[in-house]
């Protein structure tokens, strides 16, 4: 794997700078925001007990149950002059990520143009491990995700 090394500060006071990945003739860049508190959120209970927040009905990853503090705002790759976006799915449940952060692990997949990108993340409580992989010539793109210890 090859590390992308970046600076790391805790998510309240760190600037939010792009991780711009370049592996196998491509360019990756992953941008990151304060979160907006504009998407539709709501709480999951049970009963009258409070569990976590939900984002537009799906899992908030990267908060230990509260409100996340960034999101991603794009996830782009430019590959033979043409530039691709990530579909939503993929990326818009991650909140927390940490582009400044020294996280990020990338490898070319083998025996096709594309890329591995791992990346662990928190709010400082809640964490999660994140897997895209890439393949440059279809986009046909899977995530792994699942909760982790950091």
């Amino acid at each position: 794997m090859i590390p992308i090394l970046l600076l790391a500060a805790h998510h309240s006071e760190r600037k939010l700078v792009p991780a711009v990945i370049q592996i196998s003739g491509a360019t990756i860049t992953i941008t990151e925001r304060k979160y907006r508190p504009n998407h539709r959120m709501s709480e999951l209970k049970k009963g009258q007990e409070f569990i976590e927040y939900r984002i537009d009905g799906r899992k908030v990853w990267g908060t230990d149950g509260g409100i996340p503090h960034t999101e991603i705002a794009s996830f782009k790759l430019v590959w033979k002059h043409k530039q691709y976006s990530l579909p939503r799915y993929l990326w818009s449940d991650c909140f927390n990520l940490g582009t400044d952060q020294s996280r990020f692990k990338v490898r070319p997949m083998k025996g096709k143009p594309g890329a591995i990108i791992y990346k662990a993340a928190s709010d400082s409580a809640g964490s999660y491990a994140v897997e895209w992989t890439i393949p440059f010539d279809t986009m046909k793109c899977i995530r792994n995700i699942k909760s982790t210890v950091i």
